[in-house]
């Protein structure tokens, strides 16, 4: 089980702004030639021309963005999971002293999140 949400500067949660569950997947665009885009210019990249990647059971990092929930739809009357936009920037990685647990602060353009194993 995973989380993620955002947070305000003092690390307080957002809580309509994410979600928890079983699946925790990296998600990227790469050209039919297998290049990885960059976040910078996957818009100028036609959509015959790039193909989504998914990475389950994945750790938030520089240049994907997270999708957090469950795969299957708990209430099947709506969206179960949570986007981000791609990540700029990792500001804190560690373990939980208390239960051991990866924690990953993270960057995306316009806001903060922190994600927990």
């Amino acid at each position: 089980m995973v989380w993620m949400f955002a947070i305000n500067e003092d690390k307080s949660i957002i809580h309509h702004k994410g979600d928890s569950g079983s699946m925790s997947n990296a998600l990227w665009f790469e050209d039919v030639d297998g290049n990885k885009d960059s976040a910078t210019n996957i818009l100028n990249v036609p959509s015959s021309e790039k193909i989504m990647r998914t990475e389950h059971n994945a750790i938030p990092r520089v240049g994907v963005a997270m999708q957090v929930g469950c795969p299957t739809g708990r209430t099947y009357s709506a969206q179960d999971w949570w986007r981000t936009t791609y990540i700029t920037e990792i500001v804190e990685k560690y373990n939980d002293e208390e239960d051991g647990r990866l924690n990953v602060i993270f960057k995306t353009r316009n806001s903060t999140y922190h994600w927990k194993e």
